[in-house]
């Protein structure tokens, strides 16, 4: 009587000992030399396990076996396996020539006469072979590919596999010893059946050019052309982060205010009174500097913060309103998404690709005009295509090098690190930005902003000429001011009063001119202008005397034996 599955002893192996009982598949049959004993239903339950013989040979599973076990492991415990029909597992897994067998021979299970000697001609690799197989998958069939291409007005968006068209070009460019071997083998189109799958397809593209030429163009036009729109996009990316850059007046101000403050910084050293630093290097060492915290032993806030809280304050007192650090901080965003948009563009392989686009189509051009004798509609439609590629290439390209030389132009102008690479620059502005967009939003700003000083009261325009001419006047004309009082004083001093005789002032001259005389008398001979004329000895020479009496008056009254001359 036979155990119950799961109890007693573990099998040693799945390998029987004698034919199976029951009523299996295979009962009553002697096992192969070469069988492999299956056990079909595996785990305890209401009926028995039952053995099963696989003779048919299966799929392999390529697994790496663990040659010793460990104890503490978890195949110490995994248990018993759930059940499964071993029949199923040969019907699906059975190798591929097993399962075909009844295909190839005959309904006695022998071969077909001649099926063996016929054999595939192949002048690819397995491992190549096997790829391109794939590849051709959605193409049409090698020996209808001719028809196709030519009677279909939609070439190539027509065909619904585009993949398999760029990877038949590339397999014809790649394969040119391959190609030339099956040139030399002089097949008919009649005798393809003879190659294998891939080469085929590489028998048509060599023995048939105008075809060659239509996948080439078709190969452009799906593949390599939608990347020019791309790469134009790409450099519009990488030329307005540049003048956003250039024209950010919080980078400036963040540029002026570091170097002042590192100046201060570096005081008394070698780096002291610096111009100018290399950019953005010298602004992330600024984060890098950590003040002192407020307790002992601990860091603080960075110079960047420090230098961020400046800016800000600056301007939210400019206008008085704390909407101004959100504005500056969205700022900031910005052109950091900016630069990291132009960030990620390689110009070097931008150029690239359109130097390689322009080179296809300007093959495909020539060879749609040698190898077609008469150009149909189809194919002068598609090599107006082609040229419209080429064109647009060729403005990519030189779009490409504007933006090379616009970057170059930047780093030059913000100094950048000899010999660095545009997107290691790029990055490195990427990450001070972020840094500063995440100091400015750390600033804490009171709910009451201070009061401004008060500003000087403006004077009116004429007011503030006539100050500003008087002060340039005296600063810049003492010599001349002086000059000027003097005569000033003179003329008053010289200035004649109706009230006075003539008498008296002939005598103040007198005196003034005993005063200032030498020992020997100097005569004074002194003119009086008036309304008429008068001769020269109407008034003679008087001679200096040390003193003249003065005549008492009395108002404007002139004693009667005093002689008034005419004036």
């Amino acid at each position: 009587m036979a155990k119950a599955a799961g109890k007693g002893p573990p099998s040693k192996g799945l390998v029987s000992k004698g034919p199976a009982k029951g009523k299996g598949r295979g009962a009553g049959l002697p096992p192969s030399r070469d069988a492999v004993p299956l056990r079909s239903c595996v785990g305890s339950g209401a009926g028995s396990a039952t053995l099963a013989t696989v003779t048919a040979k299966l799929r392999p599973l390529f697994w790496q076996t663990v040659a010793q076990v460990p104890e503490d492991s978890v195949w110490t415990g995994v248990g018993p396996p759930v059940t499964f029909d071993a029949a199923l597992l040969e019907r699906r897994f059975a190798l591929a020539d097993a399962r075909g067998k009844s295909a190839k021979n005959g309904a006695n299970g022998n071969p077909i006469p001649g099926e063996e000697s016929r054999k595939k001609l192949r002048v690819l690799d397995d491992r190549t072979s096997q790829l391109l197989a794939i590849s051709f998958n959605k193409l049409p069939p090698a020996e209808q590919l001719t028809s196709v291409v030519d009677n279909l007005e939609t070439f190539p968006e027509g065909l619904s596999a585009p993949e398999a068209i760029m990877a038949l070009n590339t397999a014809f460019l790649d394969q040119r010893d391959a190609v030339e071997q099956l040139r030399h083998m002089e097949l008919q189109e009649t005798d393809l059946g003879q190659l294998d799958v891939p080469e085929r397809y590489l028998w048509v593209m060599g023995n048939k050019p105008l075809i060659a030429a239509k996948i080439c163009s078709g190969a452009l036009i799906l593949g390599l052309a939608p990347e020019l729109p791309e790469w134009r996009q790409a450099c519009e990316r990488v030329m307005r982060g540049c003048q956003k850059l250039k024209a950010s007046t919080l980078v400036k101000k963040c540029i002026s205010t570091c170097l002042a403050v590192g100046n201060i910084m570096n005081r008394g050293t070698t780096r002291d009174g610096a111009r100018a630093v290399v950019l953005p290097d010298g602004l992330l060492k600024l984060d890098e500097l950590k003040g002192q915290g407020e307790s002992e032993g601990t860091s603080g806030q960075s110079l960047l913060d420090f230098v961020s809280e400046a800016i800000v304050w600056e301007e939210v007192m400019s206008v008085r309103c704390h909407e101004k650090r959100l504005e500056l901080h969205r700022e900031a965003q910005d052109l950091h998404d900016a630069l990291n948009a132009a960030k990620g563009v390689c110009l070097v392989e931008a150029d690239t690709s359109c130097q390689k686009i322009m080179g296809t189509a300007r093959k495909a051009h020539g060879s749609l005009i040698q190898e077609s004798s008469v150009m149909d509609q189809s194919v002068a439609r598609l090599n107006l295509r082609v040229q419209r590629i080429m064109k647009e290439a060729k403005e990519t390209s030189e779009e490409v090098t504007k933006a090379k030389g616009e970057l170059k132009q930047q780093m030059d102008w913000f100094s950048a690190k000899p010999n660095i690479s545009s997107h290691d620059w790029l990055s490195s502005w990427v990450h001070f930005l972020e840094l500063l967009a995440a100091a400015i939003l750390r600033i804490k700003l009171p709910a009451e902003l201070p009061l401004p000083p008060p500003l000087p009261v403006p004077q009116p325009a004429a007011a503030r000429d006539a100050a500003r001419q008087e002060l340039k006047d005296i600063t810049n004309s003492s010599e001349k001011v002086a000059a000027s009082k003097q005569k000033v004083e003179t003329k008053a001093a010289m200035q004649l009063d109706d009230d006075e005789r003539i008498e008296v002032l002939l005598a103040r001259m007198a005196q003034t001119a005993v005063v200032d005389a030498a020992p020997k008398p100097v005569a004074t001979r002194v003119e009086v202008k008036t309304s008429r004329p008068m001769s020269a000895t109407a008034v003679p020479t008087v001679p200096t005397v040390p003193t003249v009496p003065t005549v008492p008056m009395r108002g404007n009254v002139v004693p009667m034996n005093t002689r008034v001359p005419m004036l």
